[in-house]
């Protein structure tokens, strides 16, 4: 499983993500929007397989703008892999630049350890596997798993917008998982 931790439902996203900051494989770009795209809020990867997360709390119609937040993230990286990574070196850049930031955060986001060879160089390796992926937790207490209870899941405008995105995501060679949080 990619992500086992569990999300606080009293705290926010933003709160999710920056337990990821230092954790090796992991590099955490919440906030981070060069051309007003977000990549991703959380960056996984290894040898074989990158993981582009996009973190919801709920799953109702919000899912609906966080599909297309995704959609918009895989094209803009599709084309940075043909035209030579100007918008990933820009992410990186704009993380590192706040080292001197007067935010906390701001600056551990720009403390994190990038490879050697700079973020481009785990887009620009043949990889086995590139992912998009959207990381919800359900905020109603009932418990439910989308995977085993989708109809439980009353927003119809969320369960069309994972197909079609999952479509979309898929046409331009990538893979498209969806990974449910559990909330506490």
């Amino acid at each position: 499983q990619l992500m086992q931790e569990a999300f606080d439902l009293g705290k926010r996203e933003s709160t999710f993500n920056q337990q990821f900051i230092g954790k090796p494989g992991w590099l955490v770009f919440d906030t981070v929007v060069p051309d007003n795209i977000e990549c991703c809020d959380l960056l996984q990867y290894d040898e074989a397989s990158l993981n582009l997360v996009h973190v919801k709390k709920g799953f109702n119609n919000s899912v609906r703008d966080l599909t297309s937040q995704i959609l918009l993230s895989a094209k803009r990286i599709e084309n940075d892999m043909k035209t030579g990574f100007n918008y990933i070196n820009e992410v990186e850049r704009r993380t590192k630049k706040g080292i001197k930031s007067d935010s906390t955060i701001v600056r551990r986001l720009a403390g994190q350890v990038f490879p050697s060879a700079g973020l481009k160089h785990i887009f620009d390796r043949k990889l086995k596997q590139i992912a998009f992926c959207l990381a919800f937790v359900d905020t109603t207490g009932e418990n439910r798993i989308l995977k085993d209870n989708v109809h439980k899941f009353q927003s119809n405008i969320a369960k069309y917008s994972l197909i079609e995105l999952r479509q979309q995501i898929r046409a331009m060679g990538f893979e498209f998982k969806i990974i449910q949080l559990i909330g506490v």
